[in-house]
């Protein structure tokens, strides 16, 4: 999604292969308020629970739209103990633009279609 309104990529999806996790679900909040990292080991849970099987040296690479969000992420799975965390800081709203680059349209929660 884009923070620009609905329709503002040219394509609605994701890389493929991408696991969805919300840079908030790695944030304590405090009345509504996101005030710090989780600890370690709950960001550490987070993350196995969206990519079973996931090791702390597994290459790991991140984005969002535009590399705000998924900064955020670096950060934390960085504390969280991740060796191989890098970021794709152009993200979607560069990836959606590339007319023959490849990507998920799958909307999340459903099966992807097989070949």
């Amino acid at each position: 999604s884009s923070p620009y309104g609905v329709n503002f990529a040219p394509r609605m999806g994701r890389l493929h292969g991408a696991a969805h996790v919300q840079w908030y679900d790695l944030m304590e909040e405090q009345g509504g308020d996101v005030v710090s990292f989780k600890s370690a080991k709950a960001i550490r849970e987070v993350v196995k629970a969206k990519m079973p099987g996931i090791q702390l040296q597994d290459p790991i690479v991140l984005y969002c739209f535009k590399g705000a969000r998924a900064s955020n992420s670096l950060m934390a799975l960085t504390l969280a103990g991740f060796e191989n965390v890098r970021m794709y800081f152009a993200g979607w709203n560069e990836w959606s633009r590339i007319k023959d680059a490849p990507f998920d349209d799958t909307k999340i929660g459903e099966a992807p279609e097989s070949d």
